[in-house]
């Protein structure tokens, strides 16, 4: 059960999101396993629901959710 839950809206952050999950990582640490970090594409036109796919296979508490419309 999640203790924390961090959701970030994403809209064409291709370029951005590799630091982005770095960085909330990282900040957040101390509470792997009862955290959980939902990125929510909302309609992106460039790689950013790919790079949501890599981040939730590098990172155990990453979840990716596509938006079919916003």
């Amino acid at each position: 059960m999640a203790k924390l839950s961090i959701v970030v809206p994403c809209l064409n952050e291709e370029e951005a999101l590799p630091l982005l999950v770095e960085r909330v990582d990282s900040a957040t640490s101390a509470w792997k396993g009862l955290r959980e970090i939902i990125l929510v594409d909302d309609g992106s036109t460039d790689g950013t629901w790919a790079g949501m796919e890599k981040a939730a296979r590098d990172v155990a508490d990453v979840r990716g959710i596509r938006l079919s419309s916003n």
